[in-house]
């Protein structure tokens, strides 16, 4: 018997030719080689990315902290013009808030430079009583300790930008007392903390132990705020601003008039 041929046009072959849908297909997909090779590519990518990232932040968070740190110092100033003195720290004798609460370090920063100012003067034999605005602005999303860190009513301590607090000695006695021990130390996570910078436990602080400044000290231990960090190079400090120090732009002004 011949065999049946079907014409093209049909769309059918020779009897027991191959189909095409059964011919062999081209494999378009990426090889395990491939893949990983992309995959590591990508992590590669990635990582430099996350570290620019993490510089660029913790530069910007110096810049923050030093800019900081100006204001508080420039509101240390007004409140000793005003009232003699700079604020007392809670660490020589205790002080207390409006609830009765002690407060240390820089939460007497808050208490004393955000809150109107009493002044009193004696003119012609009379003491006279005025308020001045408060010295410093925060913001308190940023600039103050979350009260649900088990602080005491009230209590709000300055933070820099790694949400920190400033640590604030008064040091107008003329007596250097390392501070051991935070302002608040109910708080969670303060007893996480490297030592004074201004000790010899402490390394790469500053060039002699004891007080660094006249009438207090004001630092913030910056990235290196964890316990075990020795190296305290990072500190960003009222005793080395520089230039930025609004007490050297006030001591010229005063020379210059």
């Amino acid at each position: 018997m011949k065999r049946k041929k079907m014409t093209s046009g049909t769309g059918d072959f020779y009897r027991g030719s191959m189909s095409p849908l059964r011919q062999p297909i081209r494999n378009l997909g990426f090889s395990m080689v491939e893949v990983v090779m992309v995959v590591g590519i990508v992590v590669l990518l990635m990582s430099l990315v996350f570290v620019a990232a993490g510089g660029s932040r913790k530069d910007a968070n110096r810049r923050a902290t030093e800019a900081q740190l100006t204001r508080i110092i420039g509101a240390l100033e007004d409140y000793k013009r005003l009232k003699g003195r700079y604020p007392p720290d809670g660490y020589d004798f205790e002080v207390k808030n409006e609830e009765g609460e002690l407060i240390r370090g820089a939460a007497c920063l808050y208490y004393f430079l955000t809150k109107e100012v009493q002044v009193r003067r004696k003119v012609s034999g009379k003491v006279r009583t005025r308020m001045v605005d408060p010295l410093l602005e925060v913001k308190k999303s940023i600039e103050l300790s979350n009260p649900d860190d088990g602080y005491a009513d009230g209590v709000y301590e300055i933070t820099d930008p790694w949400r920190t607090p400033f640590w604030y000695d008064n040091t107008e006695d003329g007596k250097f007392e390392p501070l051991d021990e935070p302002g608040h130390p109910e708080a969670s996570g303060a007893n996480s903390f490297p030592p004074d910078p201004r000790t010899d436990e402490a390394l790469n602080s500053v060039e002699e132990t004891g007080i660094q400044g006249n009438g207090y000290d004001l630092w913030s231990y910056a990235e290196g705020r964890y316990k075990e960090q020795k190296d305290l190079s990072t500190v960003i400090a009222s005793w080395n601003l520089g230039d930025k120090d609004p007490r050297k732009k006030n001591k010229q002004s005063d020379e210059e008039e």
